[in-house]
């Protein structure tokens, strides 16, 4: 036992080896702490790459979203992206999944998850960890004017092969789903404007001129019109006949007639028939009328006079004279026929009224030469311009091109358009007219320019006012739609008169500069021109629009209708260079017609699109929409 004792306390008292079994002890932990540092540092890189996978799904799937909506297709574009980025065994994963949706107009919003195996915490009954992240892609947009320059002539209430809705049904959608998108894409300091030049034949900017500024509108406008004058071709009279009216007294005897035998007692009176006295009444003038033209009027003037009347019997073997006593009329009637003569010729109308609410102008030019009284529904005449050919550049005198020139002289003001006081020298405006002679008398009552034929025949067309450009957001869509519900199919096509406004209205440094020279926050404006089109230019020298009647005023130079087209579309495309001049984007859709040269000259580089149905329109201006604004992540 001593010696046991013994060496127990040696044993107790040397500590040589401790270290390894210290060692040993620790060895465990230490383990556990690379193991979790390897295993997490792995499911760190796989969920930066499961980040980075989804971001590129959700970008992929907003791009492919063409008709703005999340289909099918733009849904396996996001899915076939993240797979690309994040395959399944990646990192030793397992269990990916990737799920994405859209969220309004603009985004497009996804969950992946995944889960990586471990290599060392398995060791520890950490077999497995779980990762999840989150992405959004959003469409965003800074300061924007964006003028939509929109085709409403007769042929938009045409309804493309494949569609179920006319034309013009289709692009007040398709122009409200492009709003919805943009307006989705706004941030919170940017500045969205809106505007809109609905054009046919004409456009209607009347009141955007009058409320800028009433000066920039001539007080006289010149149409070829019309005078009305009755011509005298045949009179009668004056006849006068008399006529006893009733309640003469009764006869009575008042005299004998001394030596006239019974034969002679009648044929030799002392007195006249009748002795007329005081004027019981009268005279009383009437005017009747029979026949419209020529017309007849007759003039009857009635006079009644107390009267005597005398007569002489032969009674008691005498000759007595006898009298009564009453009222008779005497009636002197006259007429004249008339032929109503229409003089037609360049006339001057004061049109100053017309600069104040509810202005209107009356005139006696109208069926019989009934007055006719006339509002202004806004359209107008061009100001000043010269003719010139396909082959040349406008000159300067052709103002109506010059989108920036300010009014400062009659010749560069706009002139109303009255289609009430308008009139062709034929009665279809179709057919053939000459402005040589200056004037031409008929008897004919030709319709005017403002006749419901006329009108609905799209031969004096005038589409809905002109929208200035408007600062809006999502929150003003009724406004928006309101608006476009009202755009009217009417007219014919004239592509010139739209882009000339359209750049008109959107230009930084024209009319109204003041407006849109500068954005309020200060930040740069992108600014851009939608132009939509269902047709090729057809202007048709009958039709009483923007550059008056082609056939008499002759303002384009021609009257020949594959000559006006050729000067129509180089109008068209100086106001399309006009637009790019002034760093303008110029989009065209051709909407269920052929894209052609003319279009695709008009647009920025190539920025021109063909849509042949409503589901291809939605596309192009999703399409547009999507370039107009910047796709970027959110989260």
């Amino acid at each position: 036992m001593p010696k046991a004792g013994r060496f127990i306390r040696q044993l107790h008292r040397n500590q040589s080896g401790n270290v390894m079994y210290l060692t040993a002890g620790l060895l465990m932990p230490i383990f556990a702490v690379i193991g979790a540092g390897v295993d997490l540092g792995q499911a760190y890189m796989a969920k930066t790459r499961l980040q980075q996978a989804c971001d590129a799904g959700v970008l992929a799937g907003r791009r492919a979203m063409a008709d703005g909506s999340y289909s099918s297709e733009a849904q396996t574009a996001a899915d076939n992206m993240f797979q690309f980025n994040f395959p399944d065994d990646l990192y030793s994963s397992t269990g990916v999944d990737f799920t994405s949706s859209q969220r309004g107009a603009s985004e497009v919003t996804a969950t992946a998850t995944a889960t990586v195996n471990t290599m060392m915490m398995r060791m520890f009954g950490k077999e497995q960890i779980g990762i999840t992240v989150n992405c959004t892609a959003r469409l965003e947009v800074s300061n924007a004017d964006i003028m939509f320059v929109l085709d409403t002539t007769g042929s938009m209430l045409e309804t493309n092969a494949g569609d179920s809705v006319n034309k013009i049904t289709a692009l007040r959608t398709e122009v409200m789903n492009f709003f919805d998108t943009v307006t989705a894409a706004q941030s919170g300091t940017s500045i969205l404007r809106f505007g809109v030049v609905p054009y046919s034949s004409n456009v209607n900017v009347g009141a955007a001129l009058i409320n800028a500024n009433p000066d920039w509108v001539s007080d006289s406008t010149s149409e070829h019109s019309r005078t009305a004058t009755w011509e005298t071709t045949d009179s009668d009279g004056p006849t006068t006949t008399w006529t006893d009216l009733p309640g003469f007294s009764s006869w009575s005897n008042t005299g004998v007639i001394v030596g006239v035998s019974s034969s002679y007692c009648n044929s030799t009176p002392r007195h006249p028939t009748y002795e007329d006295g005081a004027v019981a009444s009268g005279p009383t003038t009437s005017t009747s009328t029979s026949g419209t033209n020529p017309r007849t009027t007759t003039t009857t003037v009635d006079t009644n006079y107390h009267t005597t009347r005398y007569r002489y019997r032969w009674s008691s073997s005498k000759c007595r004279e006898q009298r009564s006593t009453g009222i008779r009329r005497e009636r002197v009637t006259s007429s004249i026929t008339e032929q109503l003569t229409y003089h037609h010729m360049l006339r001057s109308f004061d049109v100053s009224s017309y600069k104040l609410a509810g202005g209107t102008i009356t005139d006696p030019l109208g069926t019989n030469g009934a007055n006719v009284t006339a509002s202004w529904n806004g359209c107008i005449i061009e100001r000043d311009t010269s003719p010139f050919d396909d082959a040349v550049s406008p000159p300067s005198d052709a103002y109506d091109l010059d989108i920036d020139l300010v009014p400062n002289s009659e010749e560069t003001r706009w002139h109303a358009s009255i289609r009430d006081f308008a009139f062709p020298r034929t009665s279809s405006p179709s057919s053939s007219q000459s402005s040589s002679p200056s004037t031409m008398d008929t008897t004919t009552d030709i319709p005017s320019y403002g006749s419901s034929s006329n009108v609905s025949n799209g031969w004096s067309a005038c589409p809905s006012p002109v929208m200035k450009l408007t600062a809006m957001t999502s929150a003003n869509r009724s406004t928006m739609q309101t608006y476009v519900n009202n755009l009217v199919a009417t007219g014919g096509t004239y592509h010139d008169v739209g882009m000339v406004w359209g750049a008109r209205l959107a230009s930084p440094t024209g009319l109204f500069a003041s407006e849109n020279a500068t954005a309020s926050n200060g930040m740069a404006i992108s600014r851009h021109i939608i132009f939509m089109t269902d047709g090729k230019m057809a202007p048709n020298p009958g039709i009483f629009g923007f550059q008056g009647e082609e056939y008499l005023d002759r303002r384009v130079g021609s009257t020949s209708n594959s000559e006006l087209i050729a000067r129509h579309n180089r109008r068209f495309h100086a106001a399309c260079d006009a637009a790019k001049a002034h760093n303008i984007t110029v989009w065209v859709v051709s909407f269920g017609e052929t894209l052609d040269n003319d279009m695709r000259a008009c647009a920025s580089g190539d920025r021109a699109f063909q849509a042949n149905n409503s589901s291809q329109l939605r596309q192009q201006f999703q399409a547009i929409a999507s370039q107009i604004t910047r796709l970027r992540l959110s989260e």
